[in-house]
């Protein structure tokens, strides 16, 4: 497995950022947008110097549709505006409601929002569901445990 690259190694929002300058720069201008983005890292405290070229290939990669890194921090989950990652807020959730803001997250960076959305209420739907079904049960075994509970002491 190759070590991984200085670019994926960066904090969220310097991806982020890079990856939306590439593309407002149309993938061209990679000489002018390493030295900006090593200047940024340098006034940030980092010590570390990325190259023209992983910056090249790192636009090579998000137009071709990698997202600097396809597997680990897919784009589609890094460009929300807070620079916070996906997977930091739904890791803390559970199935269903996790996919739901996972596909709301990344609804207009994919492709098809309307499918996205689709998905999103598909795990929503099935939560509600799941939670009504939780409650009916936990009245009855209320309802059954109070009856028992009265039979007992009579």
């Amino acid at each position: 497995m190759p070590p991984p690259k200085k670019i994926d190694l960066l904090p969220v929002e310097h991806r982020s950022w890079l990856a939306d300058e590439i593309r407002s720069r149309a993938f061209s201008g990679y000489v002018e947008l390493t030295d900006l983005l090593n200047a940024r890292l340098a006034e940030a405290g980092f010590d570390v110097h990325i190259g023209k070229s992983a910056v090249h290939e790192f636009g090579r990669e998000l137009r071709d549709g990698n997202g600097g890194e396809a597997v680990n921090h897919p784009q589609h989950y890094m460009s929300h505006p807070s620079g916070v990652e996906c997977i930091e807020v739904v890791r803390h959730m559970g199935f269903n409601l996790g996919n739901a803001i996972k596909y709301i997250w990344r609804s207009d960076l994919k492709g098809n929002a309307i499918e996205d959305l689709q998905k999103a209420r598909f795990y929503i739907e099935d939560e509600i569901e799941r939670r009504i079904a939780a409650d009916v049960q936990n009245k009855k075994d209320a309802t059954q445990g109070g009856s028992d509970a009265t039979t007992s002491q009579s």
